[in-house]
């Protein structure tokens, strides 16, 4: 086994596909074909070769699996992002992100509590909603701006 070349690899395929699938495949093999493996991708996806803290970002399929490559997973969540937001507004979602958040919880904490007073502290959960949506948005917003690249690969 020492010394011996490496000419197939493991590769995870999983995300946003119809079936989550580990393969054994030649190195080479084109991205797209472990994709069809796992029965597609649910939806406009992007997807990161590699993990999802140090995969690189790609739209392209076409690029092949190498003696590197450990999975291939297909994220759904930024075409909402796509196609409501220009690249200058992330702050945006942020800050609608974080009153979504506030509002569901306090749905959810009426729900269980049964008690609709508690309602009476949604403005107050709004506004401080606002306020540290909007601050994440932003820290989000500049860590981007300065990673074009990586903006770039997800809003094309």
């Amino acid at each position: 086994m020492e010394g011996d070349p490496v000419t197939d690899k493991m590769v995870t395929v999983g995300g946003a596909v119809a079936r989550p699938v580990t393969v054994t495949c030649p190195i080479g093999t084109p991205l797209s074909k472990l994709l069809e493996a796992a029965g597609g991708a649910i939806g406009d996806c992007t997807f990161i070769v590699g993990g999802p803290l140090m995969g690189k970002l790609t739209d392209d399929l076409t690029q092949s699996v190498t003696k590197t490559t450990g999975g291939l997973l297909a994220i759904l969540a930024t075409i909402g992002l796509k196609r409501v937001l220009t690249l200058k507004q992330l702050w945006v979602a942020g800050c609608a992100g974080a009153v979504a958040h506030s509002v569901g919880q306090m749905l959810a904490a009426v729900a269980i509590a049964q008690t609709p007073g508690l309602f009476v502290y949604l403005p107050v959960l709004v506004a401080i909603s606002i306020v540290t949506g909007c601050f994440t948005g932003l820290c989000a917003q500049l860590l981007l701006n300065r990673g074009d690249k990586l903006w770039k690969t997800i809003f094309r």
